[in-house]
């Protein structure tokens, strides 16, 4: 299955077992929406994400 240009909404993708989804998403093509309580952690997760040459957008949310 190809992940490139695909568009992947992750929620809790600031830490744990999300971000570790967002990173191996990105790593596979994909642009990420990653979505989570804690605005900060969640931007420097998507520095990470743009220094793999990926897209993301970062929403402040609680979905609980």
């Amino acid at each position: 299955m190809s992940f490139k240009e695909q568009i992947a909404l992750v929620t809790g993708g600031a830490s744990g077992m999300g971000k570790a989804t967002c990173l191996t998403l990105a790593k596979r093509g994909c642009n990420i929406a990653l979505v989570d309580l804690n605005f900060e952690e969640a931007n420097r997760v998507s520095k990470q994400i743009k220094k793999l040459g990926r897209q993301t957008l970062v929403f402040k949310t609680d979905v609980a």
